[in-house]
């Protein structure tokens, strides 16, 4: 068995620093024990490690290590053992130009791989991020004791889902000034397993699509906020792969009540025409006995104000859907120069 000496766990010339030659030799481990066993599948044998890395056993690189192909073997292995540094400079220029090899590779290993050359790999950074970021942002409400379980208890279920519409079209002169409102249909659903977060599925039918029985989907989890007065729900929509992002924020419920009647929230989103824009939204809890019943024809889509408020009327008759719809009026107070507000007017 060879052994790791002393001059072989010092710095060296200082090209690498030990922690780079740690982090690069588990970058090679991971490429050993995955990447590589997934390239040489079908063969009948592993490479031997003269033959996956031959310029490591070249005569140029021999001649470094004392002209002995021995010593390159031992380089190697005291590389994979400790990190020493005799075969830490060639492993450096051989992943070097790999980027690729490790896009899908468990977060730990792109971290090794960003030590060792001062960066993420391209589709590493944005993942590693954006879990980082949603864990720092949820977990003060994931902590706290019942947030989830009552999260589940009072807003799974399915609702109504409206918002004023965001086409930019001239108004039909033949009728009296009647807003339009697009309603979708939306799923909430409980954790399946212990500290594991709602889901959510929401049907919409755009006013460009010609299967009048057909819709398109968006589909993600819902994530508390704060201390649990908010909620995210992050998804992407089907077909255009665009994130879909609500804020809501949570009503209070009367006493005795458990299951949530409604709840509003503000949503950025892709249209179907391509632009991106804002706009509050209403969450209605729904009578339907399914989702496929609330996607039904002419169940959802876009509608006139006054066509719509007759459809929910009759369907749930207990519920001030007028006034419920005021509040979602896209007002941006200061003629403008302000924002646009979740749960009031400026």
């Amino acid at each position: 068995m060879e052994t790791t000496s002393q001059d072989d766990l010092d710095d060296g010339d200082g090209k690498l620093s030990k922690d780079q030659r740690i982090a690069l030799m588990l970058v090679t481990r991971y490429y050993l024990g995955h990447v590589y066993d997934g390239e040489s599948k079908g063969k009948k044998k592993p490479l031997a490690e003269k033959e996956l890395f031959p310029k490591l056993y070249s005569r140029k690189w021999r001649q470094a290590v004392d002209e002995d192909e021995r010593a390159a073997s031992h380089a190697f292995n005291n590389f994979l053992r400790s990190g020493a540094p005799k075969a830490a400079e060639y492993f450096y220029e051989y992943f070097k130009p790999l980027r690729g090899r490790f896009a899908k590779a468990p977060d730990f290993v792109q971290h090794m791989y960003g030590i060792v050359y001062g960066e993420m790999t391209e589709q590493s950074s944005g993942d590693a991020s954006l879990k980082s970021i949603i864990g720092k942002i949820t977990e003060d409400a994931i902590n706290k004791d019942g947030t989830i379980e009552k999260i589940a208890t009072s807003y799974a279920g399915r609702f109504d889902v409206l918002r004023y519409s965001a086409h930019l079209r001239q108004p039909d002169k033949k009728r009296p000034p009647d807003p339009r409102i697009m309603r979708a249909a939306l799923e909430i659903f409980a954790p399946v397993r212990d500290n594991n977060l709602p889901t959510f599925e929401i049907r919409y039918r755009p006013h460009s699509l010609d299967d009048k029985d057909g819709y398109f989907g968006s589909q993600g989890t819902v994530y508390p906020l704060g201390t649990g007065e908010h909620l995210l729900f992050l998804g992407w929509e089907d077909p255009s792969k665009y994130p879909l992002v609500i804020v809501a924020k949570l009503e209070r419920q009367p006493a005795g009540r458990k299951k949530a009647g409604l709840f509003q929230g503000l949503v950025i989103r892709r249209h179907e025409f391509g632009h991106i824009f804002a706009s509050r939204v209403l969450f209605v809890r729904s009578p339907a006995p399914s989702l496929d019943a609330m996607s039904r024809r002419k169940k959802i889509g876009m509608f006139y104000r006054s066509d719509i408020l007759a459809r929910l009327a009759k369907e749930s008759p207990r519920v001030p859907f007028s006034s419920l719809l005021n509040r979602i009026v896209n007002v941006v107070g200061a003629g403008g120069f302000s924002g646009l507000w979740l749960d009031r007017d400026p």
